[in-house]
């Protein structure tokens, strides 16, 4: 934007009711934030806004105010720019969270890696990517994946003799009911 629309604001008020006006006023209307008559906010000077005053001019005024002026305003008129800044703090916030996800995803894998060639174990990468991925719905976290990852044979083994104690005692059970 031109260096005069930076440092100025726009304090729109709504002289005219929606009351049977076209859907596309009453949608922008709604995008700044005004509802009923008489209703001011206060919105970023701009090419865009203006295009949206150029649809409803008909039903709003428009005064330009400079920035250093903006705290003679209440919040409830400084709405949509209290909300703005809030999306833009959203925004940051998710995108380090995805940076983060990223990293630890990385790292996850780069770990599963090393383990399996300490393990001699040549792995493609289709098959690293199965072994630490999550389904999308639950990837709030990734982190390392969990041990049975990396100790597959070993878990194997373990779930063998559990089934193979599991088959004895019911052998023992089903011998000792038939002695009776």
């Amino acid at each position: 934007p031109a260096p005069e629309l930076r440092d100025t604001f726009l304090l729109v008020t709504m002289v005219r009711s929606l009351i049977r006006k076209r859907p596309e006023h009453r949608y922008t209307a709604q995008m700044m934030h005004l509802s009923r008559p008489h209703d001011r906010r206060i919105i970023p000077d701009g090419p865009a806004q203006w295009g949206w005053i150029r649809k409803i001019i008909h039903m709003v005024s428009v005064k330009r105010i400079p920035k250093a002026d903006l705290h003679l305003y209440s919040a409830k008129e400084r709405l949509p720019l209290t909300i703005r800044e809030e999306k833009h703090k959203r925004q940051e916030k998710h995108k380090a969270e995805a940076e983060k996800r990223e990293a630890d995803q990385k790292k996850a894998i780069e770990i599963y890696v090393e383990r399996m060639k300490s393990l001699g174990k040549e792995v493609s990468y289709l098959e690293v990517l199965r072994a630490v991925a999550q389904p999308k719905k639950e990837v709030k976290k990734i982190v390392a994946p969990p041990k049975e990852f990396f100790w597959p044979q070993e878990r194997r083994e373990k779930l063998q003799y559990y089934r193979k104690l599991e088959r004895l005692q019911r052998e023992q059970e089903r011998k000792s009911s038939q002695a009776q």
